[in-house]
């Protein structure tokens, strides 16, 4: 009898005491069907004690990098006046400047002739972007700015950009987005 089984049969906590990986989160199931979820502050803290213990240096590394970073945004929020935690939102905010911050640098890096560390940059992303919900697709951004495109012209370029922004909410690169506007529109007079 496993350790779950024995501590559900002693009147413990009513969980399933089962532990399901769900898009690479921890997630622990309740019997009435709800679902606890860690925060992505605690998530990376697991996994980084799970990388200490399997010694992947570069891992390990990333998320240090990580929790430093949430860790100075957390700081420069509370100069102004606000306490407490990032939400999980705020915390892919920080993700995504830390993947720009890695992709530009790779960039810079190829430009320079320095391979080995455009590609030490690129794994970083990589690693980073794991954590980053899935992006969407071309056709998916398409169909949330057609709507606010319609029977406008190339003028109207930010308006429809902003609403653009706010429609796809950060699951995708503004670059992409902007290229979709701007063809709908019919190009942008410059």
């Amino acid at each position: 009898m496993s350790d779950c089984q024995e501590a559900s049969r002693e009147g413990g906590i009513p969980l399933i005491f089962s532990i399901l990986k769900l898009y690479g989160i921890l997630r622990y199931a309740l019997d009435d069907g709800v679902v606890f979820a860690m925060t992505l502050q605690e998530r990376i803290i697991a996994d980084m004690k799970d990388a200490m213990r399997a010694h992947d240096e570069l891992r390990v590394s990333v998320l240090r990098m990580l929790i430093a970073a949430v860790k100075n945004k957390e700081i420069a929020e509370r100069g102004r006046g606000k306490s407490g935690e990032l939400s999980d939102d705020e915390v892919l905010a920080v993700f995504k400047t830390e993947v720009k911050k890695r992709r530009d640098g790779a960039e810079g890096f190829r430009v320079g002739g320095r391979s080995e560390s455009a590609e030490k940059e690129d794994a970083e992303r990589l690693m980073i972007e794991l954590y980053l919900p899935a992006e969407l697709s071309d056709e998916e951004i398409k169909k949330l700015v057609q709507p606010l495109a319609e029977g406008r012209g190339a003028d109207e370029f930010g308006r429809v950009m902003g609403a653009a922004m706010k429609a796809v909410a950060g699951r995708a690169n503004g670059d992409r987005i902007g290229a979709i506007v701007k063809k709908m529109l019919g190009g942008v007079k410059t």
